[in-house]
């Protein structure tokens, strides 16, 4: 898994809906592995955050926050992310990360 190549796709916004989640999830930890978020604020008050991540140039999964608004002041606080993007992806999101993608 170390050879993995990871892109976070900035001013990209994602192209499925929700097809899982993780949970007890904080937003260091997913800045830690994927870096700054691609998009800030959806303009709706529905999203905060949302990180458009292309792994190995082809997969391509989604992480963002719905409607539960992170907290920015506490952004170590552990909470619910939407996750979208096909099977595999998911599969190797929980892989490369260790975190647990639910459906």
């Amino acid at each position: 898994m170390d050879d993995l190549l990871f892109d976070t796709m900035m001013d990209h916004h994602r192209s499925s809906g929700r097809t899982g989640g993780l949970d007890d999830i904080s937003f260091d930890q997913i800045e830690e592995w994927f870096g700054t978020p691609s998009w800030l604020g959806s303009g709706d008050d529905k999203v905060d955050f949302e990180w458009n991540i292309q792994i190995e140039g082809e997969i391509m999964v989604s992480i963002w926050n719905y409607k539960n608004h992170t907290p920015v002041n506490d952004s170590s606080a552990k909470t619910w992310w939407s996750v979208g993007g096909s099977k595999l992806g998911m599969k190797f999101l929980s892989q490369i990360t260790g975190w647990t993608v639910t459906n």
